[in-house]
């Protein structure tokens, strides 16, 4: 059942455009011109896959995920995102943040765009699986795009997910055309 609130007024960023489930929440928000610093992993479709699989190559996952926290970025952590060949990891920085070569990231630079972002309201460490898997259903599989003429982007990415245990939180971003 999807509960629409006043869907002709709220197309506003950053107002709550529906809730379903009686928990999540569903916003519009745009994120400014950034670029993307991240690292990628074919093959895998989550975040222990990704780190597991780096891990196996020699690499320093530890050191990976602590250079990316370091850098001021417009989210106070890295988080991942799903591609149509795997799993990437990284942050959103400035446009001339210069990042240190020798880690190898990746870089790109994202234009301005709209995102529909799908966020549980907060959970329990003991709840995070299951936080995770209800707004995942809704966002990438229940949810009808079509209702609004959303159109999504895959042109980089199909979705990008944020988790925080410290603060126990969970949204997937689907970015906009």
């Amino acid at each position: 059942k999807k509960d629409v609130l006043f869907p002709e007024y709220i197309k506003k960023e950053g107002e709550v455009i529906m809730v379903k489930d009686n928990e999540i929440k569903m916003t519009l928000e745009v994120m400014p011109k950034h670029k993307f610093v991240y690292l990628e992993k074919e093959g895998v479709d989550n975040y222990i896959d990704f780190w597991e699989q780096l891990e196996k190559e020699g690499k320093d996952c530890d050191l990976l995920h602590g250079v990316l926290a370091s850098i001021p970025g417009v989210f106070k952590e890295g988080y991942g995102a799903f591609t149509e060949e795997g799993y990437i990891f990284g942050k959103d920085v400035e446009v001339n943040c210069e990042v240190n070569p020798d880690y190898n990231f990746l870089e790109k630079i994202i234009p301005e765009q709209k995102y529909l972002r799908f966020e549980h309201p907060g959970f329990t460490e003991s709840e995070f699986g299951e936080a995770l898997r209800q707004v995942r259903r809704i966002a990438l599989k229940d949810f009808d795009m079509e209702i609004d003429n959303y159109q999504v982007d895959e042109s980089f990415v199909k979705a990008y997910e944020h988790s925080g245990m410290e603060l126990l939180y969970y949204f997937i971003r689907i970015p906009l055309k």
